[in-house]
C-alpha cells in the first residue's frame, strides 16, 4: 500500500502542472490548506484534478464522483487515492 506522504509531491506537481500555476513550487504547498481559498480552486479545477489523478494512477473517478470533502487539501486528496489504490489492488 501506498504511504499518504509518499502522494503528496506527485498530487502537488499534478496540481500546478494541471492548472498551469505558474510561479508556484510544488514544494512550497502546504499540505493542509484548503485549495479554494489558498489557490482559489473552482468546480471546473477539481474537475481537471479528477482526470489528472485518474491519467496518474489509473482510477475512475469522473463518473462515479467525487465528494467535495476529498477536494479539500493536498492530505484529503492523498488519502482519496490510496484508498482508491487499496480498492483497485483489492479488485475492488
Amino acid at each position: 500500500m501506498t504511504e499518504t506522504k509518499k502522494l503528496h509531491p506527485i498530487i502537488k506537481r499534478l496540481i500546478v502542472e494541471r492548472l498551469f500555476i505558474d510561479g508556484l513550487d510544488p514544494a512550497d504547498m502546504v499540505d493542509d490548506d484548503v485549495l479554494v481559498d489558498s489557490l482559489g480552486l473552482d468546480s471546473m479545477d477539481f474537475l481537471e484534478i479528477a482526470v489528472g489523478l485518474e491519467q496518474e494512477f489509473g482510477l475512475t473517478i469522473v463518473g462515479n464522483g467525487i465528494d467535495p470533502d476529498t477536494m479539500r487539501s493536498v492530505n484529503t486528496l492523498a488519502l482519496f487515492v490510496q484508498a482508491e489504490l487499496l480498492k483497485k489492488e483489492n479488485g475492488a
